[in-house]
């Protein structure tokens, strides 16, 4: 549907992209890549989704945490995936596996044709999640956003 995919805890208090980061313990980006895809409730159940997805996989970019980086990890890698299934498969997938205090929302992009493809599914603003005091998204996954707005737009 071209929806990013945003996991939130159900108090409002924090919210992260989906599927999770995975911390690259090896030289293999694929691997971590696919690691960071199986622990995607929607994905688990479905191999051929999850191979999919895995094909897809492209590197976006290299952010630089800067001196305050968590877990003393400086540089994150940005890989973008395509998933094969609809936003609504997505999130009946997500409902059936979630534990309490998870939710899922749909982020789209501005001119985009996925706003109508969300149809009646909870959508996160993109305006709010880039303020910066707006969408409760840690700062790198902020700036993972920027970088997928400049791409999407072709600045």
């Amino acid at each position: 549907d071209g929806l990013l995919v945003l996991g939130q805890s159900a108090d409002g208090g924090s919210s992260h992209l989906l599927p999770q980061a995975a911390a690259l313990g090896s030289s293999s980006v694929a691997l971590a890549v696919s690691q960071a895809l199986s622990s995607f409730s929607p994905l688990a159940a479905d191999s051929d989704a999850s191979a999919a997805a895995l094909g897809s996989a492209r590197l976006l970019g290299l952010l630089d945490a800067g001196d305050e980086a968590p877990d003393g990890h400086r540089h994150e890698l940005l890989v973008g995936v395509r998933l094969t299934l609809t936003a609504s498969e997505v999130a009946k997938a997500f409902a059936a596996a979630a534990k309490d205090g998870q939710a899922l929302a749909f982020v789209s992009f501005p001119g985009m044709e996925a706003e109508a493809a969300a149809g009646d599914l909870p959508k996160a603003s993109l305006e709010d999640l880039l303020a910066d005091s707006g969408g409760k998204l840690q700062q790198m996954q902020r700036r993972a956003l920027q970088l997928l707005k400049a791409l999407r737009s072709g600045s």
